[in-house]
């Protein structure tokens, strides 16, 4: 039996494990299909290429991009099999990457407002991670005491309209899907759940999107369906995984529950292979 995980993130963005920590644990699932697709860049690659050969599973690189799309904070969007090596995707990473950190210097500081100390080693670790984000300040006011959970991280203070909430520096979603096609890869919507309305989607297809994830923790079995039927009628291709991050034990137990098989996967290879 063949099994695929097509979304998953590692300590290049805001993984909690290493690529060849994330590479094992699917391995000992008796996974034999695998993306690592870390936010804006690429960093595990080319060394996840060499894990996944001796560990004998199939990776495809991936890349999930945040994009601007009508009226969404975030559109995310994982360019599957795009080559990872050349100057137009080094100078994207220069851009956004660097966009990511001022977004936290700005963040930091305005934490620092709020009377939260914060250690100089907390900080330039913050700022050693290539993407840095949310979830890692997220963690730094759950570490201080400001709140007791990521999720009230989120809630309280880093959500649109949020006290630390700051927009961050993309590329518009048309944008977004044509570098992707330029870079040789495939484009896929991830979980759409019930955020995106058909139209929506349809409207991205017309841009040139090429799959959906109808696989993924957020998705309630209903919406699952929906989404394939949608996939289906729209020759998109059917994608998904577990969103591997590792930072909550739950996520151990999706690895062993979100993911392509069969026919799914024997699709999306053939759709995602370059001639």
């Amino acid at each position: 039996m063949i099994r695929g995980s097509f979304h998953n993130h590692t300590r290049f963005s805001d993984g909690k494990y290493s690529p060849e920590q994330v590479l094992k644990k699917y391995k000992s699932r008796k996974y034999t299909h695998v993306s690592i697709t870390d936010h804006d860049n690429t960093g595990a690659y080319p060394e996840t290429l060499d894990i996944a050969s001796t560990l004998g599973l199939t990776i495809y690189p991936g890349l999930e991009f945040s994009s601007q799309f009508l009226e969404f904070s975030e559109c995310h969007i994982i360019g599957l099999n795009i080559r990872f090596e050349g100057d137009d995707l080094r100078n994207y990473e220069d851009q956004i990457l660097g966009g990511r950190r001022r977004r936290a210097e700005l963040i930091v500081s305005r934490i620092k407002e709020m009377g939260v100390d914060l250690e100089e080693e907390i900080t330039d670790q913050l700022y050693n991670n290539p993407s840095v984000g949310r979830p890692h300040i997220a963690a730094i006011l759950v570490g201080k005491g400001v709140v007791k959970t990521a999720q009230d991280a989120f809630q309280k203070y880093l959500l649109p309209g949020r006290p630390l909430y700051v927009k961050k520096e993309q590329w518009d979603v048309a944008r977004v899907i044509s570098f992707i096609n330029n870079l040789g890869g495939k484009s896929i919507l991830c979980h759409p759940n019930n955020q995106f309305s058909e139209d929506q989607v349809k409207e991205l297809i017309g841009m040139g999107l090429n799959g959906i994830e109808v696989i993924h923790p957020l998705h309630k079995l209903k919406y699952a369906k929906q989404w394939r039927t949608f996939a289906q009628k729209n020759n998109l291709i059917i994608s998904g995984g577990a969103d591997y991050h590792g930072i909550e034990k739950s996520e151990d137990k999706a690895m062993s529950r979100y993911y392509l098989e069969g026919d799914d996967v024997v699709k999306l290879v053939k759709a995602v292979e370059r001639n």
